[in-house]
């Protein structure tokens, strides 16, 4: 997010970012620039009013002293590994009468919960990424074993680039593989009380979709948690 668009449009004051990047960019064979320039955007310089700190914030998170007026992630709490450290953390640095905003997806219990996109596994090939999504349906990572997930994508793209995949999905410390419910119940168990949710519903509008979806009613789950991609929730101190 451009430092000009929260300093100038939001009007902070001052604020931090904590990214993972590094890990990140080794692990997917990403180009990894370096962290972003802070000292010139767009001509405005705002390099004392905001700081940028590279790690897990599980484990940066004890470097912040705060306290935050707003806590704003997206796309970040489903890569965390020690949920309920991050969140403690979190309600530690968020000042009285704040608030938090996560953007969460796509969750675990999602269609595309492999988390695969076509610019992964460069070290395979430029479109190494786009062969392995366009082999991935809806909930196979959830409707296959790792073992039948290697097979079937050895068949399409290889073995080499089927073991790196099926890594990804299944091991990697990258993913926390969690399902809504327990987003809800780590909320609560941090002493967090949810103001507002919103569940974007996507998912069962293509007709492979709605097979998919209907193959995972058949093994017993609870449906209603995996109709959707991704939840918004804004949550306070109780």
């Amino acid at each position: 997010m451009p430092s000009r668009l929260v300093n100038d449009h939001y009007g902070c004051r001052s604020w931090t970012c904590v990214d993972n990047r590094l890990e990140y960019a080794a692990e997917l064979d990403f180009e990894h620039t370096g962290p972003p320039d802070r000292a010139t955007n767009a001509g405005v310089r705002h390099e004392d009013s905001w700081n940028y700190v590279d790690g897990r914030f599980e484990e940066v998170a004890t470097t912040l002293t705060g306290p935050f007026d707003v806590i704003y992630s997206s796309a970040v709490l489903e890569h965390v590994g020690e949920l309920s450290i991050c969140l403690d953390q979190m309600r530690r640095l968020l000042a009285p009468g704040g608030a938090m905003f996560h953007a969460v997806g796509p969750v675990w219990s999602g269609p595309s919960g492999h988390h695969v996109y076509p610019s992964y596994f460069r070290r395979h090939g430029a479109n190494a990424g786009l062969q392995v999504v366009a082999a991935l349906g809806p909930w196979m990572h959830l409707l296959k074993t790792p073992e039948q997930m290697l097979a079937h994508l050895t068949d399409i793209v290889g073995a080499p680039l089927a073991r790196d995949a099926v890594e990804s999905i299944y091991r990697s410390p990258r993913l926390s593989r969690r399902i809504f419910p327990e987003y809800i119940a780590a909320f609560e168990s941090a002493g967090l009380q949810v103001a507002w949710i919103r569940k974007w519903r996507k998912s069962a509008r293509t007709a492979d979709a709605r097979r998919a979806l209907r193959a995972l009613r058949a093994t017993g789950v609870d449906s209603a948690n995996y109709r959707f991609d991704t939840f918004w929730a804004v949550l306070v101190r109780r």
